[in-house]
């Protein structure tokens, strides 16, 4: 009976952290969409024909069925689970020219979930 008992406890210490035999968990850095920096962008200007951003930007990432007058650029890069910066860029056309240019200026998307720990969850609950 001790023996178990000390086997439960034993077992149940080990999964309070990381055990020393088991690696690390790795993140990896997670990169989606295309990268539009502002050397690029700075060259896109109104009146500009959209062959020509294309060549300067790439395709869009985003094409709306919708509306055919709007390209949108979407680019995100960081680890997997936490806030990053998003960065979007809409391209508006008139006429198959450039009429505006629209950059959020790398706001941040995404949250890091709370970690969930077992032993909270039954500290809590007992009574």
């Amino acid at each position: 009976m001790l023996l178990t008992v000390g086997a439960a406890s034993l077992t149940m210490s080990a999964c309070a952290g990381n055990p020393w035999w088991l690696p690390a968990a790795h993140q990896i850095t997670i990169q989606q969409g295309n990268l539009v920096d502002e050397e690029r962008l700075a060259t896109v200007t109104s009146g500009m024909p959209r062959e020509q951003v294309r060549s300067v930007l790439g395709s869009p990432i985003a094409a709306s069925p919708f509306d055919s007058d709007r390209w949108d650029y979407l680019f995100t890069r960081g680890p997997a689970g936490e806030a990053i910066p998003a960065r979007r860029v809409s391209v508006f056309f008139s006429a198959d020219r450039v009429e505006r240019v629209e950059d959020n200026l790398d706001s941040v998307s995404g949250e890091k979930p709370p970690q969930s720990r077992w032993w909270e969850f039954f500290s809590r609950n007992r009574t």
